[in-house]
């Protein structure tokens, strides 16, 4: 199975600027976020956060789903799906609680990295 990579991603959210007939000046006013932002998430060597994506997608006049259909159709990573879930969740929702959910996530990877620490009932590198 093959990943989606950062680099697809950025490609596939490029199209849709495309498509929208934006500039990525344009995106980046609406997001908040600079040009460059939008030019090294586009490249694929950055990632960005849930709020900057709500962002994109609502310039692009797209739903979450539109936005991270980038394997469609392709092989994908098992827990897709599940992201997928998490993304259709959260769709719709106002942004404050797209952030606390990204600040718990955040939260709950940072314990999953301290030494010793595991997730309930996981191996490491599960």
């Amino acid at each position: 199975m093959s990943c989606v990579t950062l680099r697809q991603l950025g490609q596939h959210l490029a199209h849709l600027r495309k498509r929208a007939g934006l500039s990525q000046a344009q995106v980046a006013a609406h997001v908040g976020v600079t040009m460059e932002t939008i030019s090294r998430v586009e490249r694929g060597v950055q990632w960005t956060d849930l709020a900057v994506l709500t962002g994109m997608a609502d310039a692009f006049g797209v739903s979450w789903r539109e936005l991270v259909a980038v394997a469609e159709g392709s092989d994908q990573c098992p827990h897709d799906a599940v992201i997928r879930e998490i993304v259709s969740l959260l769709s719709g929702r106002p942004l404050s609680d797209v952030e606390f959910v990204r600040d718990m996530v955040a939260v709950i990877l940072q314990h999953e990295r301290k030494p010793g620490a595991m997730a309930r009932g996981r191996q490491p590198n599960e």
